[in-house]
């Protein structure tokens, strides 16, 4: 019987970083302003900012920058927002610390430990391949409802991407990029927010609202067209998703336990 614990679980883990393009979503404010702010407190502070840039890639594949900030630096940024705004990135950064805890290792020097890690590691591999399978029944048995929901769903009402993603649980950058990539909505260099698909108007899942402004540099009147969501694209889109989530996982349950914990009496690996 092997003494030794899957190399996948020593594996040392990344240190835990907060991009500054979730304190910006997290916070309600510009990512352009929240970069501002972080290099300034980085100079003020005595460190180089070139050391916490990061690339992304936004949904034109265009190559962006951002800062990626630990605890101290996050709290330190945050001590000039809102308290109601600190509260939201604490609570997303006690969340990353929770998911980035390594799990507890078994005594494998106790066979009777190694045993019941072994048996667990089994037991595992059968639940998560019967939820995969319980989700294959339940996308097809939830299809003839949502199709008959799709043909009622009033397309005259309508929201934002914000609460659209509130809607379906996920985040809104999420959810813009999950827009972008399936061609419900793109960004065209030179003007300002999202622009829909003239498909995905016709099928009456996306619409334009516009709402009157005045011009900050000149005072003038102006009209900015806003892309919304209405129930009927929230319906299909929630169709949409989960599909796809059970096909990723799917996809997924084959290679999802390979390296299991070893048996008794294997060979120790060479």
């Amino acid at each position: 019987m092997s003494g030794r614990p899957p190399s996948d679980l020593l594996a040392a883990s990344a240190p835990i970083v907060m991009p500054t393009r979730e304190i910006a979503e997290l916070t309600e404010k510009r990512h352009d302003n929240v970069k501002r702010d972080t290099k300034a407190m980085l100079i003020e502070l005595g460190l180089d900012p070139l050391k916490f840039e990061g690339i992304y890639l936004d949904s034109l594949n265009r190559q962006q920058t951002e800062y990626l900030l630990d605890r101290e630096l996050t709290d330190t940024l945050l001590t000039g927002y809102s308290a109601v705004l600190r509260r939201k990135v604490i609570a997303r950064w006690h969340q990353l610390e929770k998911d980035a805890a390594p799990p507890s290792l078994p005594n494998f020097a106790d066979p009777a430990a190694a045993a019941r890690a072994w048996a667990d590691e089994v037991e595992a591999k059968r639940t998560a391949e019967g939820k995969v399978h319980q989700l294959k029944h339940q996308v097809a048995d939830q299809a003839p409802a949502v199709a008959g929901f799709n043909l009622i769903a009033d397309a005259s009402g309508s929201m934002c991407f914000r609460d659209a993603a509130a809607n379906l649980k996920m985040r809104q950058c999420d959810l813009m990029d999950y827009l972008v990539s399936k061609k419900w909505i793109y960004e065209r260099i030179g003007s300002e927010g999202y622009k829909a698909y003239g498909d995905r108007l016709q099928a009456l899942d996306l619409r334009y609202n516009s709402f009157p402004y005045e011009s900050k540099t000149t005072g003038e009147p102006k009209t900015r067209r806003q892309v919304r969501i209405t129930n009927k694209g929230l319906t299909k889109l929630a169709a949409m998703i989960t599909q796809d989530a059970v096909t990723k996982r799917m996809a997924a349950a084959p290679g999802q336990h390979q390296q299991h914990l070893p048996l008794p009496g294997d060979d120790p690996p060479g």
